[in-house]
């Protein structure tokens, strides 16, 4: 089990996002594919120190990171990114009033900006979680409709 706590996790990512374009990529590249090898248990954990440490990070601190992250995972296997918008879901049904804590606008901000093909490819992505998922009404319950609007997943 990974051992970091909110703080810690706050500070990490903080400290990526001000590192310039070229050398956030490779970390948060190197991080996910680290991230699929992990134990379901692991990568849970993962998911949830990282919603944890962005609720305290300002706006222009989750941009970057965001944008990077959305970028790279476009480019990941289809069945990857399933996953972790999985595991994205599983941990918003076990915390259904986390979403209310997040700073979603970051993230609308640049996925409105991908180009089409990315866009479609994570949004599919997405769909596809909801599709499959035992409790989709419960997940999407959760999610403010105007949000999954925005995120063409509606």
């Amino acid at each position: 089990m990974l051992s970091f706590d909110q703080n810690a996790s706050r500070d990490i990512l903080q400290i990526v996002s001000n590192l310039p374009d070229f050398l956030r990529k490779p970390i948060i590249l190197k991080k996910l594919h680290e991230f699929y090898s992990l134990s379901e248990r692991d990568k849970y954990e993962t998911i949830s120190l990282i919603l944890r440490g962005t609720c305290s990070l300002e706006s222009t601190k989750l941009y970057p990171l965001i944008k990077t992250w959305l970028h790279i995972l476009a480019e990941l296997e289809s069945v990857k990114v399933t996953e972790i918008f999985r595991i994205y879901c599983e941990f918003f049904l076990l915390n259904p009033t986390f979403f209310e804590k997040l700073n979603i606008q970051p993230l609308i901000d640049v996925f409105l900006k991908l180009e089409n093909r990315k866009k479609e490819k994570l949004s599919d992505c997405l769909k596809e979680v909801f599709f499959l998922f035992p409790n989709r009404n419960e997940i999407l319950n959760s999610i403010p409709g105007s949000t999954l609007q925005k995120l063409e997943v509606l």
